[in-house]
C-alpha cells in the first residue's frame, strides 16, 4: 500500500519590491471614501465620537463658602447690605420672608434684570411688576 504524499507547502515568495507587485490600494478604497452617503456617515460617526469622548464640565463652584443658612430676621438695613455689592451672598425679601437668591446672581445681581429688588423687600415691585428703583425705596422710611 502506498501511504499518500502530504502537500507541500507553497515556496516562501518575498515581500514585493516592486511597486506594480503591490495590490492596488487605490482602486479599492477611493469608492468608499469619494462616495457622498460613506461621507455624511463618517461625519456622523466622527461626530458622535467627539459628544462621547469630549471632557465634560465641571461644576461650578458655588459663589458664596459653604457657610450654612441660618433663620434670621433681617431688618431693611441688614437686608440692604445683601445685595451683591459689598456681600457676594444676594438675599431678597417678599411679603416679610427672606429668600438667597445667590444662585440666580445673572438676574438678582448688580447689573441684572432684577437687580434693583436685591437687598430689598421686593413685594411691592413684583405685585405691580414694575422694575423702576424708586418702588422699592428704602431712603425715604425711617427705621426706629
Amino acid at each position: 500500500m502506498t501511504t499518500p504524499r502530504p502537500a507541500r507547502a507553497p515556496p516562501f515568495q518575498p515581500h514585493p519590491s516592486r511597486p506594480e507587485d503591490l495590490p492596488d490600494f487605490a482602486g479599492m478604497v477611493l469608492p468608499f471614501i469619494t462616495s457622498p452617503t460613506n461621507i455624511v456617515l463618517f461625519t456622523i460617526l466622527c461626530y458622535l465620537a467627539y459628544i462621547r469622548l469630549r471632557p465634560r464640565k465641571l461644576q461650578q463652584p458655588s459663589v458664596i463658602s459653604d457657610e450654612p443658612i441660618l433663620f434670621t430676621y433681617y431688618t431693611p438695613i441688614e437686608l440692604s447690605e445683601f445685595d451683591g455689592r459689598k456681600n457676594k451672598r444676594i438675599l431678597m425679601g417678599i411679603r416679610g420672608r427672606v429668600y438667597d437668591v445667590t444662585a440666580g446672581s445673572h438676574f438678582y445681581g448688580p447689573g441684572g434684570p432684577y437687580g434693583n429688588f436685591a437687598g430689598r423687600d421686593a413685594s411691592r415691585g413684583l405685585s405691580k411688576g414694575s422694575f423702576d428703583e424708586g418702588i422699592c425705596f428704602l431712603e425715604n422710611v425711617k427705621w426706629d
